[in-house]
């Protein structure tokens, strides 16, 4: 159990109004003076629960002053050597949101990986995010944005503060906040104070302290743990390909699997309104992977293409979907999708092939195994015909721009870009049967996929 530790915290007076000649005459029109519209405060100093991993929640109706005490929290901990972040003070300048991360416009890939990790640890771990701009967002992503850039910015052991938490926001976005910010402090060691006027507050964030404020200011300390709690308040069953559809446009890649396997698909249902709030979708193996030499044995190698055909249809399904509704992200919705899969497969072995494997991590909460592989060789061949051309990997996210490097470099380097892309092409079933290799290309060719095998 951690040491119980408090905070003391000197609490700011009520100021008496500005003495404009608008408030002296709206005091007069009522019969008194901007002195007796002063307040003292109950307690001029409070003693605040300040456990390291934990959550305190301040809540009270609006003008109780919740805004003011969270700046004298602020002020206490920054007088005790605690560095603390307020993530409402935190500007979203118009820039995209994987730059307001720290991947600026030289970040190399590990910073961007970093910054990608970040947003995903927030609930924004969806690729459409990555490269929009603050304005484009929904209320409720720009709450998980300023979020993930005060956590980004908290240190270890720090205090994270949020006025207004989920002001605005649908219960079920609120829960997987509140959950995004628990995590948070556990994993940190970071005190984290919010405070919010929600009636539902303390059933959202979960077990906490929680000081209340009257509208006079008064406050009062609860040390017990409220009921409720921001678990995931979901139920995993069987699913349909339907039940994918709806949620599909919220998935990197929106269509369906090219194969999938209806028994095994699951869903989960958030109890509180009954939507379908994820989708797990299995589907038969590819003939190719060569991870399964290594994950399984040599009975998986390639050899006799009929006999590893039928061996892979009896004995593997592939996790080829994983997808969630944007408002339960954060919950462990996926995490759970998995697990409720691996506790009752449709074979003894189960893989799963994901780009967003490094960046969300539910597939390792999950207890799958990650396996990393070296590039196969058709690969490194042709993105070296592509750097003699002057294409450097990360513009392959521009089709159009590649088309236009590659027509203006000079012959011989085009073809040897060519006669790379035909046999990358003609080495790969999808690629053969592309219409535009080249398209296909920058698509696959800057993925970092990870590979997750069970058992």
């Amino acid at each position: 159990m951690p040491r119980e530790e408090f905070l003391d915290v000197p609490r700011s007076r009520f100021q008496p109004p500005a003495p404009t000649r608008a408030a002296c005459e709206a005091a007069g029109l009522l019969g008194v003076t901007l002195d007796d519209l002063h307040r003292e405060l109950a307690q001029t100093a409070l003693r605040v629960p300040w456990i390291a991993g934990a959550v305190v929640l301040v809540t009270g109706p609006s003008g109780s002053g919740k805004s003011t005490l969270l700046r004298d929290i602020a002020d206490a901990a920054e007088r005790l050597g605690h560095e603390a972040v307020c993530a409402a003070e935190i500007d979203l300048p118009d820039r995209p949101v994987l730059e307001l991360m720290g991947a600026g416009k030289g970040g190399t890939t590990w910073r961007v990986r970093g910054a990608m990790r970040a947003l995903a640890s927030a609930g924004l771990g969806e690729a459409g995010v990555f490269v929009r701009r603050p304005r484009e967002l929904s209320d409720g992503q720009r709450a998980r944005l300023r979020l993930a850039m005060a956590m980004r910015r908290c240190p270890p052991g720090g205090v994270l503060i949020a006025d207004e938490f989920a002001s605005g926001l649908d219960a079920l976005t609120a829960r997987a906040l509140a959950c995004a910010v628990r995590r948070f402090a556990g994993h940190r060691g970071a005190r984290v104070v919010l405070a919010s006027s929600r009636d539902d507050a303390p059933a959202l964030v979960g077990p906490c302290p929680v000081v209340r404020l009257e509208p006079d200011g008064a406050a009062a300390v609860e040390h017990g743990a409220p009921a409720g709690g921001p678990g995931p308040g979901v139920e995993i069953g069987p699913g349909t390909i339907a039940d994918f559809d709806r949620l599909a446009r919220w998935h990197y890649r929106a269509a369906r699997p090219a194969t999938f396997d209806a028994r095994g698909i699951r869903r989960a249902v958030d109890t509180a309104s009954g939507q379908t709030v994820g989708v797990l979708v299995p589907s038969l193996p590819t003939l190719n992977g060569a991870w399964r030499t290594a994950a399984w044995g040599e009975g998986f190698a390639p050899g006799d293409k009929r006999r590893l055909a039928r061996r892979l249809n009896a004995e593997v399904r592939c996790i080829s979907r994983v997808v969630v509704d944007p408002r339960a992200r954060g919950l462990g919705v996926a995490t759970a999708l998995v697990r409720a899969y691996l506790a009752a497969p449709l074979t003894p072995r189960t893989e799963a092939v994901a780009a967003m494997g490094r960046v969300s991590g539910f597939f390792a909460r999950a207890g799958m195994r990650e396996l990393r592989g070296a590039r196969p060789a058709r690969d490194l061949r042709l993105l070296a015909a592509l750097r003699g051309a002057g294409v450097e990997r990360w513009r392959l996210a521009q089709p159009g721009a590649v088309r236009a490097r590659l027509e203006s470099c000079d012959e011989a380097a085009r073809e040897e870009v060519r006669r790379a892309l035909r046999a990358w092409a003609s080495a790969g079933r999808r690629g053969a049967a592309s219409a535009d290799p080249l398209l296909l290309a920058c698509r696959v060719l800057p993925a970092e996929r990870s590979v997750y095998v069970r058992p």
